[in-house]
């Protein structure tokens, strides 16, 4: 008997409203950090057409994104937590469009069990508590690939095909990181008709190819400027090349086992094994797995046939790897452009992976405690990330300074894009100047000498920039107090 179209319905309204409620909870907490900071900035000082047209060649993320915001808060308001809920929203819905996924890749079982690591990572909570693109490119990378999968069916209509390029296009423009799901996208659809038809069969590669011709005009205009700022060095390289540790837990991050833990090698790499061994039975028939229609027991739907099974594997692959194994390569070989978070549309792949190697484990007893072992390592860091500012503490920085510091103040800003998240806080008459990247150049003295005062804030930064901005500070001013917070120090000078 098969289960119920109702009784899915159901569970998958616990799981998302268990992921909304765990997304939206303390969401405005904490204040807005560097990077949310810019967002701010952009949509308030930048009209609409200039956010589309001249943002992409000074920020290194296309415009996308900012767009949606500016429109959000024209409507709503400035709001950490308003700002935030976008994002959030957009974490919520991936994990309705993750459950469609994993039900049109194998099962509705494997749909549930996606939806439900989804609704649980912290490393995706964190995100859908951030004013930044991120769950934005989870959710247009999850929507193309449901698309793709749809405007690939025999059945497949005009909408479909228009569908999958207008998401397609979409998050092209999100984040850089959306060109690399594209190129999974082509592998998977090449490699797919390898393995179906033993050889490249022209006529639908054909379409295919129309296709991605489409959407290449589409996002001509990003590529453009992508490929100008590249080669001419423009914008900001702030990432350094990804150490070992840091590319390793990069798949253990997505169930929030960060590096930043500090465990012992032993338990990151057991756990990168445990997840490997998952990926595994998902994708490879083994012999100790007993061939059924149900994985999860007679209530469950139909599997696809072993060739669907095989290209759905295919895809995923795709999907988990090249968004991860390309920017390493990119890193090493060209420039640095590796960051856990870009990678995030890999997570989602790699969420149905691990779901469909739970469901085809043999015995109910086997798969309720790998759930558990999966749920505890990902809920692990909730109650921290929930209980402790985790981000920096701007507010709380910025009313410290303003609640202490006298009118003819100086306040003094180690690099000047921390006007961004402390500005959006301060409110006092003292004077706000800031130095260039770490550096004070001869017009910042001439202020500090003329002062009486000076509240030096330094932040995004390095301890031997920090001295040497504190010895020039010091030639003429003497430190009094000092306060720290999350990656923020203050310390307060006054005249000899």
């Amino acid at each position: 008997m098969s289960r119920r179209p109702s009784k899915d319905v159901l569970l998958v309204g616990i799981i998302v409203a268990i992921g909304s409620l765990l997304r939206i909870f303390r969401i405005g907490a904490e204040s807005l950090w560097l990077d949310e900071g810019y967002s701010v900035h952009f949509v308030e000082t930048m009209s609409f057409a200039a956010l589309a047209l001249e943002l992409p060649w000074t920020d290194n993320s296309p415009p996308l994104y900012y767009l949606i915001l500016d429109i959000w808060t024209t409507a709503f308001g400035y709001g950490e937590s308003t700002l935030r809920l976008l994002s959030a929203l957009f974490g919520i819905v991936t994990i309705v469009v993750i459950y469609l996924l994993g039900s049109e890749l194998y099962s509705r079982d494997v749909g549930l069990l996606s939806a439900g690591l989804l609704s649980v990572s912290s490393f995706h909570i964190w995100y859908a508590q951030e004013a930044r693109m991120y769950t934005l490119l989870a959710f247009l990378s999850s929507l193309s690939f449901l698309f793709l999968l749809k405007s690939m069916d025999k059945e497949a209509s005009t909408e479909h095909v228009v569908l999958y390029v207008i998401s397609t296009v979409a998050l092209g423009y999100t984040h850089m990181f959306g060109l690399f799901v594209i190129l999974s996208q082509l592998l998977f659809v090449f490699g797919k008709q390898m393995l179906s038809k033993g050889r490249i069969e022209s006529a639908a590669v054909m379409d295919w190819v129309k296709v991605q011709v489409v959407i290449g005009i589409l996002l001509l205009p990003y590529v453009r400027v992508l490929v100008v700022r590249v080669l001419t060095g423009q914008g900001e390289v702030w990432v350094l090349p990804p150490s070992v540790p840091y590319l390793v837990t990069t798949p253990l991050s997505y169930f929030g086992t960060s590096w930043v833990l500090q465990w012992h090698p032993v338990v990151y790499f057991s756990l990168l094994a445990f997840i490997g061994v998952l990926c595994v039975i998902a994708v490879f028939p083994l012999p100790w797995i007993p061939g059924q229609k149900a994985p999860m027991g007679s209530g469950s739907a139909p599997e696809r046939d072993g060739d669907a099974r095989s290209w759905s594997a295919l895809l995923l692959g795709s999907w988990v790897l090249v968004p991860i194994v390309v920017p390493i390569f990119v890193s090493y070989a060209i420039t640095p452009i590796f960051v856990q978070r870009y990678t995030i549309p890999a997570s989602i792949g790699l969420f149905i992976l691990v779901a469909r190697g739970i469901a085809r484990l043999p015995r109910p007893s086997a798969r309720f405690m790998v759930v558990v072992l999966v749920l505890s390592v990902s809920l692990y860091p909730l109650p921290t990330m929930y209980a402790d500012d985790q981000r920096e503490q701007w507010r709380e920085s910025a009313q410290y300074v303003a609640g202490n510091a006298d009118a003819d103040d100086l306040v003094l800003l180690s690099r000047s894009d921390l006007e961004y998240p402390f500005g959006y806080y301060f409110d006092s008459e003292a004077t706000v100047t800031s130095a260039s990247e770490n550096t004070l150049r001869e017009e910042e003295l001439d202020r500090i000498a003329e002062s009486e005062t000076v509240w030096f804030v330094f932040s995004h930064g390095y301890p031997a920039q920090e001295e040497d901005m504190k010895d020039s500070i010091e030639r003429t001013h003497r430190p009094t107090e000092t306060k720290e917070y999350n990656d923020i120090r203050i310390v307060k000078y006054v005249s000899e």
